[in-house]
C-alpha cells in the first residue's frame, strides 16, 4: 500500500508539472480592436511602426475620403487575469492628425511585467496619393493601391506591394519580397528570401535589387526601358532569347547585360547564393509570359 501511495505521489506531481508546462507553453490571451477616423485636411505622409504586428495600407480612390486606422491588440500572459492586465497595458498612439506627417504605432502605458507580451497589427484605409513609410518585426506590410512613395522595412516578415509612386523601397531580413511597381525607381533588400519584382506596367525604370540565399525573379513589359545589368554568385540567370527586336543583349558566365526598350535608366541585379529569372509579358496580358528563355 505504501508503495502505491508514492506511485500515487509520482503521478500527481508529473501531472502538475504538465499541466505547468503547458500553461507556459500556451498563454491566455486577450484582445481588443480600436477603430479611429479622421479627415485628411493636410496629412501627406504616414509613418507606421510596430514591434510583433502587420502592417496593411490600401490607398482609396477618393482623395477626400476619411482616414480609417483599424487596431488589432493581442496580449498573452500566463493567467487570463494578467493577460487581461496586459491587454489595459497597451496604448495605440496616433499622432499628427492635424499635420503633414500621421505616425502610427503602439506603446506599453506602463512598465510591462517579464511574462507579458505584446502585439499590434495595423490596418489603414486612407487617400491612395499619400505617403508611407512602415516598418513591421514579425508580420507581413502590405500595401496596394499607393500612388506615392513607400518605404517598408520587415523583420522576419514578408513584404507585398502594388505602388506606382516616385520610389519604392522594400527590405526584409528572413523574409520574402513581392513586389508590383509601374513607377521609376525602385530598391529592392532581402536576406534569406525571394525578390520578386512585376515591372511589366513600367516605363523608364532604374535602381537595384539583391537578395542573400534566394532567387530574383523580375518581370518586364513592352514599354519597360532600363539597361539591365545582373550578376549571381553560385547561380544561374535565364532571361528572354534574342530572337526578340526589343532586346539587345550582352551575355557573359553568371552575369548578364540586356536593354530593354530605349534602355533609360540602369537596373541592378545581383544575387548571392540563388537565382535570377527575368521573362517578358505582354502588355495586354499578364498572364502571358515569351516562352523563350534561355539559361546559363
Amino acid at each position: 500500500m505504501f508503495r502505491s501511495t508514492i506511485v500515487g505521489l509520482v503521478v500527481v506531481v508529473l501531472i502538475a508539472k504538465a499541466a505547468t508546462s503547458l500553461r507556459v507553453v500556451l498563454p491566455n490571451s486577450a484582445d481588443r480592436t480600436e477603430v479611429a477616423t479622421f479627415h485628411p485636411d493636410h496629412t501627406k505622409n504616414f509613418d507606421v511602426h510596430t514591434g510583433n504586428g502587420a502592417v496593411e495600407f490600401v490607398g482609396q480612390d477618393d482623395a477626400a475620403a476619411d482616414v480609417e486606422i483599424t487596431s488589432l491588440l493581442h496580449a498573452s500572459a500566463p493567467d487570463e487575469e494578467s493577460a487581461a492586465a496586459a491587454l489595459e497595458a497597451m496604448e495605440v498612439t496616433i499622432e499628427g492628425k492635424e499635420t503633414e506627417t500621421c505616425r502610427v504605432g503602439w506603446r506599453w502605458k506602463k512598465t510591462p511585467h517579464a511574462d507579458w507580451s505584446g502585439l499590434v497589427s495595423f490596418r489603414i484605409a486612407a487617400p491612395e496619393k499619400v505617403n508611407v513609410a512602415c516598418e513591421a518585426q514579425n508580420g507581413t506590410i502590405t500595401v496596394n493601391h499607393m500612388s506615392g512613395t513607400a518605404k517598408l522595412k520587415s523583420r522576419n516578415g514578408k513584404i507585398v506591394s502594388q505602388t506606382s509612386g516616385a520610389s519604392l523601397e522594400a527590405r526584409t531580413d528572413n523574409g520574402v519580397i513581392d513586389a508590383k511597381y509601374s513607377g521609376p525607381h525602385l530598391a529592392l533588400h532581402a536576406q534569406n528570401g525571394t525578390v520578386s519584382a512585376d515591372l511589366s506596367h513600367a516605363a523608364a525604370i532604374d535602381g537595384d535589387i539583391t537578395t542573400q540565399n534566394g532567387t530574383v525573379n523580375l518581370t518586364v513589359g513592352d514599354h519597360t526601358s532600363c539597361k539591365l545589368s545582373a550578376s549571381t554568385v553560385n547561380g544561374r540567370i535565364s532571361s528572354p532569347g534574342q530572337k526578340h527586336g526589343w532586346i539587345k543583349r550582352w551575355r557573359k558566365p553568371r552575369s548578364v547585360e540586356e536593354a530593354f526598350g530605349s534602355a533609360v535608366g540602369t537596373l541592378k541585379v545581383s544575387v548571392q547564393n540563388g537565382a535570377i529569372k527575368v521573362r517578358h509579358v505582354k502588355s495586354d496580358d499578364d498572364s502571358d509570359a515569351d516562352d523563350d528563355e534561355s539559361d546559363d
